[in-house]
């Protein structure tokens, strides 16, 4: 009977051990959106600077404006039209950009430093210049948030509405205060005669 190596039993036998999925876990961004990169490796965009458009961190992935350009089907929105093909730039790894130094004009790694009033801030590693945050990083998106019926207007939640005790100590202007939120027909005629004796 043929015998077979122990590796190849082995291999065979024992479960393939995978490589555990590592993305997303990078702990800081040096790269933000609005920074000018140079792609400093690939075989056709290799040399190419743009802004960056889009990071997916999860991914670690960006998007260059003008790198790595690919024809995408775009249907039409309306039926009497035809659907066409537009360039746009896709995605591509991070560690195939660099930040553009501004002293240098070259492509650097970054690097954070403390400052002496205890911020953090962004050089260059190739010429110790500070990378000041583009200002696309630093504008929020806008919040589509569209007031309801049940929502509170601003000015109405700043309305002063309390006008003080009775001398009973209940709050003046809230009805039925202590009472149940489900009556009989018994504590509903007591409070009908309540309010003929008071008038």
């Amino acid at each position: 009977m043929f015998k077979q190596p122990r590796g190849a039993l082995r291999a065979l036998l024992l479960k393939p051990k995978f490589r555990p999925d590592r993305r997303g876990e990078l702990g800081r961004w040096v790269l933000k959106k609005g920074d000018l990169v140079e792609v400093v490796d690939g075989i056709s965009d290799k040399g190419k600077r743009g802004k960056i458009l889009h990071i997916f961190k999860k991914r670690e992935r960006v998007v260059v404006d003008g790198v790595n350009v690919r024809k995408s089907w775009v249907p039409a929105t309306d039926p009497t039209q035809r659907g066409q093909f537009v360039e746009k730039p896709w995605t591509i790894h991070y560690s195939n950009v660099q930040i553009v130094c501004p002293e240098t004009n070259k492509p650097t790694k970054v690097g954070y430093r403390r400052l002496e009033t205890g911020k953090h801030e962004r050089f260059a590693r190739i010429s110790g210049a500070p990378l000041p945050l583009p200002p696309e990083h630093l504008e929020k998106p806008p919040v589509g948030y569209r007031v309801g019926p049940l929502d509170t207007p601003g000015e109405e939640s700043w309305r002063q509405t309390f006008q003080g005790f009775d001398e009973h100590g209940r709050e003046i202007g809230i009805k039925d205060w202590g009472e149940q939120r489900f009556h009989g027909k018994k504590h509903l005629e007591k409070v009908m005669q309540r309010e003929t004796q008071s008038s």
